[in-house]
């Protein structure tokens, strides 16, 4: 908005400038003040002036407007005040008012006299103002043109609402004055096509997600199946399956739609893994998990992180065979979060979707562990919130290793402990 304002603003003084300067010598050149009409009028006041004649009475007499001033109360240029002295007139032009005439009237005083300009004199004003006031008219309508056509582009777009919510590019010059709208208004269309892209899959994952343990469901309720049975150990575990989607999809969304207010402290972030480690390490799993780094301090909400390097932790126990290592890894500016497994690992086309909502690699590496895909995708908001970032890559252990990189400036302490 200022943009514009300053815009239109410098625009109309440069027009007013330059519009003067082109009308005014057509109108109010020196020709028309020293003309022979003037130059008359002079000589018979220099005359009567001489004669001895007052020249209060006689303006008044002749109808003519006069006063007496000072000869101080105008800047007179050297050569005008000599004159004047020495007894000349000097004549002046007011648009509004007319000729106006000087001279002598008494030691340091003048006598000024008007003659007014009748309608005749007044009309070259009128023309002039009419011409200066089009012309004025037509530059502002050059200034205001392109914005009226890029604004009217930015209508037509806005006007093509895709089914899918998004709206069609908006392009206008790199210099237009709507250049930022337009924009913003793309960035908007992104946006809003990505959350109904997300909605659409969300819709589809939760039909897919819950048709199967529904449909098992069903089926066991046909047999009848006797509590404390097998079956009916089956249709609880399918409830809780069930449970567990239904979370984690609501988590997802409710992430999506909003940013909550981080509630940052500093937390050390070894203890913070050993936590996790021990209080979500599933029973009789097998899974050796190793832990190796310093015990860095990072400044972080710990509900959030907690939540992450927790979803990074059960997604690499889904996957190992034998082993996982969490790692901890101090840079100049930042703090790297390892998760390493011995599983299958993760090809390199996927790597960089493995933190896209509901990409599955492979139906045997997710499908069969449960899950609904969300897990890596709730890690990478939570980083992205923190102002982070996150990736995949293979591990030396042979399976993946999930990297969560975090703001973070170490101590000289810390850095000699490196």
């Amino acid at each position: 908005m200022a943009r514009i304002f300053l815009s239109l603003y410098v625009f109309i003084a440069l027009a007013l400038i330059f519009l003067s300067t082109i009308l005014d010598p057509f109108f109010y050149s020196e020709d028309q003040i020293q003309s022979s009409e003037s130059v008359a009028i002079r000589t018979l006041l220099n005359n009567l002036a001489r004669s001895g004649f007052d020249m209060t009475e006689l303006s008044a007499e002749s109808g003519l407007h006069s006063r007496i001033i000072s000869l101080d109360d105008m800047s007179w240029n050297d050569k005008d005040k000599q004159a004047l002295i020495s007894g000349d007139t000097i004549s002046l032009f007011d648009p509004s008012l007319g000729q106006q005439f000087y001279l002598m009237y008494s030691d340091n005083q003048l006598v000024e006299i008007t003659f007014r300009q009748n309608e005749q004199k007044s009309s070259p004003f009128l023309l002039y103002s009419a011409i200066f006031y089009a012309l004025l008219g037509g530059l502002v309508a050059l200034w205001v043109w392109p914005l009226w056509r890029d604004l009217n582009i930015v209508k037509q777009g806005l006007s093509r609402l895709s089914n899918s919510g998004s709206i069609e590019k908006i392009t206008v010059a790199q210099g237009s004055l709507v250049r930022p709208i337009a924009d913003a208004i793309n960035n908007l269309s992104t946006q809003v096509s990505q959350l109904m892209l997300t909605q659409r899959e969300l819709t589809g994952a939760v039909a897919h997600e819950l048709r199967t343990p529904l449909s098992r469901l069903k089926f066991a309720l046909a047999i009848k199946p006797e509590p404390g049975t097998s079956q009916w150990e089956a249709m609880s575990e399918d409830v809780d399956e069930l449970e567990k989607l239904v979370q984690e999809m609501l988590n997802f969304t409710s992430m999506e739609a909003h940013e909550p207010e981080l509630n940052m402290s500093e937390i050390p972030l070894l203890t913070l893994c050993k936590q996790i480690a021990e209080s979500s390490i599933p029973q009789k799993s097998g899974i050796n998990v190793r832990l190796e780094g310093n015990d860095y301090s990072i400044l972080a909400d710990e509900h959030y992180l907690h939540r992450a390097i927790e979803n990074l932790f059960l997604n690499a126990i889904r996957h190992a065979h034998s082993t996982v290592l969490i790692s901890l890894h101090g840079k100049p500016k930042a703090l790297e979060i390892h998760v390493d497994d011995d599983g299958s690992g993760i090809k390199s086309e996927w790597q960089e979707k493995i933190f896209e909502p509901f990409f599955r690699p492979d139906e045997g590496r997710d499908r069969k562990r449960g899950g609904a895909g969300l897990g890596l995708a709730i890690v990478k908001r939570i980083v992205q919130w923190h102002h982070g970032t996150c990736w995949a890559t293979q591990s030396e252990l042979g399976g993946a290793r999930l990297v969560l990189c975090l703001p973070y400036q170490q101590s000289s302490a810390s850095q000699s402990n490196n």
